[in-house]
């Protein structure tokens, strides 16, 4: 995989200068450095094989929390290149950080309120573990906003507070994350830059877990013609990707019945209530969260 990093500067450059508002899928958008996702709660709550998955890269805690689980190989992808750049940072402090170092440097990159040389001096330590190009791309971009105060940094990225450290299995205490350290470079993670809808067709292996973000139920923010038909015949498009037993995850964050899911007009019982679960510590108590999962079942 490359990626081009004279085009990533660019178009990081008109995001911070607000030429691009989110709408998703893009191939330059603002990225996650830490999920938003319950991720802890599905991972604990399910039992499965752990030999290969597939999982969207955003930020990389989809990939740290399949690792921490003991998954050998990993596929991951994403439309955003910006999470190419995401990923390698957090795995470069995941290597010499400690616990809570780690967790705050993850604060320093995403609050307005950080300063030039905090952000500089993470790089600076992280510099023997960084590809060229990523590092280039934080030098680079950091010093375009410094200075300026009509220039925002941190808009590259989504807001962290510590709450959201709780939501990933490695990041539950310091033990969990120095098992995450022992493992990193042990499992084999392969990043692909692809649209999520058409992606399915090109994989030529299968996995035994798929992790599929909430971009199952995102599709009707770029595309109000995406409706239930649309929704299980993507599902349906990675379920023929899992092995015998293996389970898909598609999450959540509007089940209940006051509202539908996303911006989907369908509602949990038109895709299968038994397909759904809570989660224990739900981001949008209001709206109610949750997990659609399904299995392939088991070849006898």
């Amino acid at each position: 995989m490359s990626v081009d990093l004279e085009k990533a500067l660019r178009a990081s450059k008109d995001i911070i200068y607000g030429v691009y508002n989110f709408q998703g899928f893009k191939d330059y958008a603002s990225t996650y450095f830490v999920t938003s996702e319950c991720i802890k709660d599905y991972l604990e709550a399910h039992e499965f094989e752990k030999n290969k998955a597939l999982t969207i890269l955003s930020g990389g805690d989809q990939v740290f929390n399949l690792i921490f689980s003991g998954v050998h190989e990993i596929d991951a992808f994403d439309s955003n290149q910006l999470t190419y750049f995401v990923y390698y940072l957090c795995k470069a402090m995941l290597h010499i950080f400690s616990f809570e170092d780690f967790k705050k440097a993850n604060l320093i990159f995403t609050s307005s309120y950080s300063s030039f040389s905090s952000r500089f001096d993470v790089i600076e330590k992280v510099k023997p573990y960084l590809f060229e190009e990523v590092y280039e791309y934080y030098r680079k971009m950091l010093e375009f906003s410094n200075g300026n105060p009509m220039i925002c940094f941190e808009s590259l990225f989504y807001s962290v507070s510590d709450k959201d450290f709780s939501r990933n299995n490695y990041l539950a205490n310091e033990e969990s994350y120095k098992k995450l350290q022992k493992f990193i470079n042990d499992v084999n993670v392969n990043i692909t830059f692809a649209d999520a809808l058409s992606f399915s067709e090109r994989l030529s292996s299968t996995y035994d877990i798929i992790l599929l973000s909430n971009i199952g139920d995102y599709f009707s923010f770029i595309n109000p013609k995406f409706g239930l038909k649309e929704y299980q015949e993507f599902i349906t498009s990675y379920k023929k990707k899992l092995n015998s037993g293996g389970m898909l995850i598609n999450y959540l964050y509007k089940i209940n019945e006051q509202y539908p899911i996303g911006k989907l007009p369908i509602t949990r019982e038109d895709i299968g209530i038994n397909n759904i679960y809570p989660v224990i510590n739900p981001i949008f108590k209001n709206t109610g969260e949750g997990y659609y999962l399904e299995r392939r079942l088991s070849l006898k």
